[in-house]
């Protein structure tokens, strides 16, 4: 190790001769010598460490030493040389423990040879913890709100030696903070013809992901019926609503088949919904049947319609109904609507075998 701030601390060579007075003069020569060096090391203004090619063979906590960081490497991904120090263990010490910068500050790594700048994050505890990256958002010390960025990760690539902006991460706070929940989502882009970053993959905090105004991550798909029991007591010549009591398929809970029979997708988009109604007679023979779907109470769609031009009727009628429906994916919802005229003017039923009366929906589309 070399210190030097201008010229460094030469000793005077003592004079001893044989006289009685000698023991005070190496008095005198012990004295000025140790202020030469107080004052040499009061002056140091530059520290020079020759890089080792091996640790030290018995390191204290403290020690700083220069690793050559090829024959020796404490830090495994770095290969030249580097300032390490000893904390029970060899850590980097350009930047100590904490990093602090300032509205200016920006760490910075701009390799020129066969090396990569690198962020090497390594936990040694023996825990499931895992090493972290923390970006936080606040407004003049306050609150995030909708739309804010909380993180950007952004890769460049470079054109007539300027950089340009190739794929993305975002973090984003999708909606007002609710309590301490801050609603979120992550969008990842690349680039288009144009350069510009506008291909994106988003996943929201309700699950969904979205590809290009696509989702494909939520069907919302639901198969009801009505367990083998028959739906009676139904007015005649009146629309009445078809209660689905069994669900056969509902992964996102979106059809209530206990209170008000109705199917509220939760992701927007647009729906293919499908039925099949059986309409049954009690007394008479049926003049008129059909189902229809309803969307918000109101009907959008008829399915297959029987009319007879007799009083002697038909004995049964399955009516079919489908189409392509679009749902915002909040309030709107659809109802399964059925209707049956009785020669006879008596109540009518829906036939319940599940093959005979039943419902399903999906989303298929933006």
């Amino acid at each position: 190790m070399a210190i030097s701030s201008g010229p460094l601390y030469t000793p005077t060579p003592p004079t001893v001769a044989p006289q009685a007075e000698d023991t005070r003069n190496i008095t005198d020569w012990v004295q000025r010598e140790l202020y030469k060096i107080s004052t040499s090391l009061s002056a140091i203004s530059r520290l020079q460490l020759v890089a080792l090619s091996a640790p030290p063979k018995t390191p204290r906590d403290g020690l700083v030493a220069m690793a050559d960081g090829t024959n020796w490497k404490p830090l495994r991904l770095v290969t030249n040389e580097v300032l390490v120090t000893y904390r029970s263990g060899w850590v980097q010490s350009d930047l100590g423990k904490v990093w602090v910068a300032d509205d200016s500050g920006i760490l910075s790594g701009n390799a020129t040879g066969a090396s990569l700048p690198t962020i090497d994050l390594v936990n040694n505890t023996n825990d499931a913890g895992s090493s972290q990256i923390l970006s936080a958002k606040s407004r003049a010390g306050g609150n995030s709100v909708a739309a804010d960025n909380l993180f950007t990760l952004v890769g460049y690539g470079t054109v007539s030696a300027v950089h340009q902006p190739s794929a993305a991460m975002f973090l984003i706070q999708a909606a007002a903070n609710a309590g301490n929940n801050i609603p979120s989502k992550i969008i990842w882009q690349t680039s288009d013809a144009a350069g510009q970053l506008n291909h994106s993959l988003t996943f929201d905090n309700l699950g969904n992901l979205t590809l290009a105004g696509v989702i494909n991550s939520k069907t919302n798909f639901v198969s009801v019926d009505r367990n083998g029991v028959n739906q009676t007591g139904l007015a005649n010549n009146t629309l009445v609503k078809v209660h689905f009591t069994r669900k056969n398929s509902d992964v996102d809970g979106v059809f209530d088949a206990v209170t008000n029979f109705r199917y509220t997708p939760n992701v927007a988009g647009t729906y293919l919904i499908s039925t099949c109604i059986q309409s049954d007679p009690t007394a008479g023979n049926i003049l008129d049947a059909k189902a229809a779907i309803f969307k918000n109470g109101v009907e959008i769609l008829d399915g297959s319609e029987i009319v007879a031009v007799t009083a002697a009727g038909i004995t049964f009628w399955s009516s079919v109904a489908f189409g392509m429906v679009a749902m915002n994916g909040t309030t709107d919802f659809i109802e399964i609507f059925a209707f049956l005229q009785d020669s006879g003017g008596a109540n009518w039923e829906i036939q319940g075998s599940p093959a005979a009366t039943f419902m399903t929906a999906q989303r298929i589309g933006p």
